[in-house]
């Protein structure tokens, strides 16, 4: 998990949140067998509420916490929560596709204006739901 917290706290973007993402799929893409090990081979499942050990990893690699309250302060209560499975369902979609070679090859720049578009989509879809 070490090498994967590694690709997910570089600075691809101004986002932390979303370098979580770019990470995990160019992961997937530059480590294909490492990643299927972990997320596919692995007996322990994975999943978005439940990766404390690489939300830890990665902070330490950061050097600070995620600013949760400034990317998502202002929604209602478990959106956060929603957004984060919906990216990550998204995110490892993606990754999955470009690992097996489903998906055509993509730079950097195209898994970040993808990962975008969702983010914003699912940060969309979850400011409009009322309390």
């Amino acid at each position: 998990l070490v090498r994967l917290a590694e690709y997910q706290a570089r600075p691809y973007s101004d986002n932390e949140f979303l370098n979580l993402g770019v990470g995990q799929v160019r992961f997937a893409r530059d480590e294909a067998s490492l990643y299927r090990f972990l997320l596919i081979e692995s007996p322990v499942p994975l999943s978005a509420l439940d990766q404390r050990e690489l939300r830890e990893e990665v902070v330490r690699l950061l050097g600070r916490p995620f600013p949760v309250q400034t990317y998502f302060g202002g929604l209602q209560s478990g959106a956060f929560d929603a957004i984060a499975l919906k990216g990550w369902i998204f995110t490892h979609g993606l990754a999955m596709g470009l690992m097996n070679g489903n998906l055509p090859p993509m730079d950097d720049m195209r898994i970040l204006e993808l990962l975008k578009e969702a983010g914003s989509a699912f940060f969309e879809s979850e400011s409009n739901k009322k309390s």
